[in-house]
Order: C-alpha cells, then sequence, then structure tokens
C-alpha cells in the first residue's frame, strides 16, 4: 500500500504520464486525471505529438502502444503499475 508521504505546503515531485493524445479513450482517461490533480502531483506528456520528449528506452512507439509513467522516484512503470502510481498520487484514489 503506497503511503502518503507529502509534506504540507511543499508540493510534490511529479510523476510523468506518457500517453496516446490521439486516442479518444486515453484522451478521456487524461482528461479526468488533469481534473482530479489539484495537488500538481502529475505531469503529462503527449506522446502521439511528433518530437515528444520520452525518456532514453522508452521509444514513441511502444510510448502509444501501452501506458507509461515514470514515478516521482524515478522507476518507469508500465501497465497496471502505472495506473496505480497514477492513482496513488491522485486524493481521491489513494488507498
Amino acid at each position: 500500500m503506497p503511503e502518503d508521504n507529502s509534506v504540507p505546503g511543499v508540493k510534490p515531485v511529479p510523476s510523468t504520464i506518457y500517453f496516446d493524445g490521439s486516442c479518444p479513450l486515453c484522451q478521456a482517461e487524461i482528461s479526468y486525471y488533469r481534473r482530479s490533480d489539484e495537488a500538481g502531483a502529475l505531469c503529462f506528456i503527449d506522446v502521439s505529438k511528433t518530437g515528444a520528449d520520452t525518456p532514453e528506452g522508452l521509444t514513441q512507439r511502444d510510448a502509444m502502444a501501452r501506458f507509461h509513467v515514470r514515478a516521482a522516484d524515478g522507476r518507469m512503470l508500465s501497465g497496471a503499475a502505472a495506473f496505480a502510481e497514477v492513482w496513488a498520487r491522485l486524493p481521491k484514489w489513494r488507498w
């Protein structure tokens, strides 16, 4: 279970979401996350755009085929683990 290690008054280091902005389902999900992220705990990178900034080792093709997140601690996550990281960063989704 993720811990809430936030410090009052200190903005958290964001986790970075790499998403396919050309996918309607992805757009809807990301739109929800943006609205829910009141603390600025997430950063969003649309990898469908030419020249999108992806980390070393993550190709645009891979990023568009599967959900990826770089956690605040630097770990690169994908699939279910990536979703769990996002949910842990959103107040209404923490467990």
